[in-house]
């Protein structure tokens, strides 16, 4: 979730008012699939000043595995896949008789 462009909580603050995307969610340790089911859980609004508050963007998450099936296997967090599959769609990539 985070990398050399700073923190998971700065980059959270940095999203706050729009759409944070999450690219590779089936690459999250479990640890960190915790954590975010926890923070998608929040509903999604403003309370500044508490340690529970709601969340100020809305998430999109990808990822090129099949989530459904790793959560069957136990690799990948039920809680978390509850939160965020609301809206699904599959990107294909064109065939061959597309590329440049």
């Amino acid at each position: 979730m985070a990398d050399d462009r700073g923190s998971g909580s700065q980059l959270l603050r940095q999203s706050a008012g729009g759409t944070l995307f999450l690219d590779g969610l089936g690459r999250l340790a479990p640890e960190t699939q915790e954590l975010l089911a926890l923070f998608a859980q929040r509903p999604l609004g403003e309370s500044p000043g508490t340690l529970h508050r709601p969340r100020a963007c809305r998430l999109a998450a990808g990822s090129a595995r099949g989530l459904v099936t790793r959560v069957r296997e136990g690799s990948f967090s039920g809680a978390l896949l509850d939160c965020l599959d609301k809206i699904r769609f599959q990107l294909r990539t064109p065939g061959r008789r597309w590329a440049a």
